[in-house]
């Protein structure tokens, strides 16, 4: 367990550290809280292996809930959207680009297992960003509908014409309720290494977000309606 800054700075309190000392012992702590990790260093293991260690940290979360501005989660995506994804994001090509797809489809399979629960939230500019073919961003949408309907998962869809309610300027996932008391985990991707944020302030603020977001979202019945219109808007 990595103490939290709040903690370090009351223990360098407690035993009499001068300032100088608590600032840099605190500073150490946000460091140890906060790991970047670095995209270029994993491929070259392979992409398929990512997959597997992703879902080795969503196995151990009870709750995932997840917030993505522009595309879809990792978790909700069709293969071929998910082979998009990829060769947006490595325009130079993967050399196991076919079984990174597979193992980011099979990482789906914890939705159907029981005792979890997921909260995934979207945005409907996400949903007409074309960045694929309109065959695929179909075939996402309809997989998305179906995806829904799971007793586990709650899909919620921030539609163009409401108001934001948070900065959401990039997506997150937070893992909570995890196997053997670990704590909770926020997880960042951006372009070139993911962060992986653990500060328990910083947590509870990504929850906070996610919760106002939720709020704002559309759910079941209305999300399917919002799902259909965009789906209607991409047919001829």
């Amino acid at each position: 367990m990595v103490p939290s800054p709040d903690e370090v700075d009351r223990w360098a309190a407690a035993t009499g550290a001068d300032a100088e000392q608590q600032v840099e012992l605190v500073e150490l702590a946000e460091a140890a809280a906060t790991e970047a990790v670095v995209w270029r260093r994993r491929i070259r293991s392979g992409l398929a292996g990512l997959q597997q260690e992703t879902g080795d940290i969503e196995a151990t979360a009870g709750t995932i809930r997840a917030f993505h501005p522009v595309l879809m989660h990792g978790l909700l995506q069709a293969p071929g959207y998910a082979r998009a994804v990829f060769e947006g994001a490595w325009p130079e090509g993967l050399p196991d680009l076919a079984k990174a797809v597979v193992a980011r489809v099979n990482r789906q399979e914890i939705l159907y297992q029981e005792g979890r629960h997921f909260t995934f939230l979207l945005s409907e500019a996400g949903l007409r960003w074309r960045f694929c073919p309109k065959d695929v961003l179909l075939a996402q949408l309809g997989h998305l509908v179906t995806v829904a309907t799971l007793p586990a998962v709650t899909l919620g869809i921030l539609p163009l014409d409401m108001p934001g309610p948070v900065w959401h300027s990039h997506g997150f996932t937070l893992f909570t309720d995890r196997a053997d008391g670990a704590e909770p985990l926020v997880h960042v991707e951006l372009l070139t290494n993911g962060v992986n944020v653990r500060n328990p302030q910083d947590v509870a603020r990504y929850a906070d977000a996610h919760d106002r977001l939720r709020a704002a979202a559309v759910t079941g019945d209305d999300a399917r309606a919002l799902l259909d219109r965009v789906a209607a808007d991409l047919r001829p």
